[in-house]
């Protein structure tokens, strides 16, 4: 329930300052709206809101929910996305831009810092920290994706390709001032993942876990959730249904949530690129495959408006210690 209040404040906050121009600006909170921001105590409650995304403290304590057992089923997971790493590249969206402004003054990620992006698929949130000038470990366990990103990325001196994994990083003890994982926490086995964060980090490093994640109360979004369904009966939702909650148990105490638009606008090639780069997707060489890209151009010319499909989604970023 507290989630939900969250999240419905963000999106008053939201249509309350969008229009305006601050770069950053505080508000407090008081006790008699502590619940709605679910704080337990409404003067420990700050927000703060930025035209471009939201970022707020929540005093809510840590949950007892574990993913522990759920994710043990997908202790090898990656050739989930063998001979994808050309469509990944090609249809996956960036990360709101104002993320990395957030990172910048509020996490002081400087020229001269050091990152470790873990999951780093084909280097799409990679490309945009070295875009701040910071040298960035790129850690990928699977070759196809990591190929894609040396390709991309390589003529960049502060890109170092890694082959290595959440739970074995390949990197040196206390190396790291800062650990990204981008679209891809659903994918880790949470307790050696943190393990590895604190041996990487450096004393004081913080962990961010990123998402662009999907409105699923779009029309366009629901449709494709049952088309995955149809198709793969593994399909837990979009990201394995990661959530708030999920993301927030990972840390040592309440972390910090940055939350901005970042809805995606597809033509109909970008959209197919889009669908086929997940790994629910069967592959070219699989025998469903026509049929199941014929329900993916059905669901584009449902949905779009003159040749244009707008996919509602925000970037999701949760910032914290382990």
């Amino acid at each position: 329930m507290i989630q939900n209040q969250v999240v419905f404040a963000e999106k008053i906050i939201c249509k309350l300052f969008l229009r305006k121009k601050q770069h950053r600006f505080w508000v407090g909170v008081n006790k008699e709206k502590a619940n709605l921001f679910g704080t337990k105590d409404g003067t420990q409650g700050c927000q703060e809101v930025r035209w471009d995304g939201i970022i707020y403290d929540k005093d809510i304590g840590k949950s007892n929910l574990t993913r522990s057992a759920a994710m043990k089923e997908f202790a090898d997971h990656t050739n989930r996305f063998d001979g994808k790493g050309e469509v990944y590249a090609k249809g996956r969206p960036r990360y709101a831009d104002g993320l990395f402004v957030y990172m910048r003054d509020m996490l002081h990620i400087t020229t001269g810092s050091v990152l470790a992006d873990i999951g780093s698929g084909t280097g799409i949130f990679t490309q945009q920290l070295l875009d701040c000038g910071c040298k960035v470990f790129a850690v990928e366990p699977n070759r196809d994706m990591r190929k894609k990103a040396e390709e991309t990325l390589s003529h960049n001196k502060n890109f170092i390709s890694v082959d290595g994994s959440a739970s074995h990083m390949g990197l040196p003890d206390h190396s790291a001032d800062l650990i990204t994982a981008a679209q891809a926490f659903h994918w880790f086995e949470p307790e050696t993942f943190r393990r590895e964060c604190r041996r990487v980090l450096k004393p004081g490093g913080k962990v961010v876990i990123v998402y662009n994640s999907r409105h699923e109360s779009a029309a366009c979004t629901k449709a494709l959730a049952d088309l995955q369904r149809r198709y793969n009966s593994g399909f837990r939702g979009f990201s394995n249904g990661m959530n708030d909650e999920t993301c927030q148990a990972f840390f040592a105490e309440p972390c910090q949530i940055y939350r901005a638009d970042n809805t995606q606008h597809y033509d109909r090639q970008g959209y197919i690129d889009r669908v086929l780069s997940s790994s629910h997707s069967p592959k070219e060489e699989d025998a469903e495959y026509e049929e199941y890209l014929k329900e993916v151009c059905k669901i584009f010319d449902t949905f779009s408006e003159e040749g244009r499909l707008a996919v509602p989604a925000d970037t999701v970023a949760y910032i914290g210690t382990v």
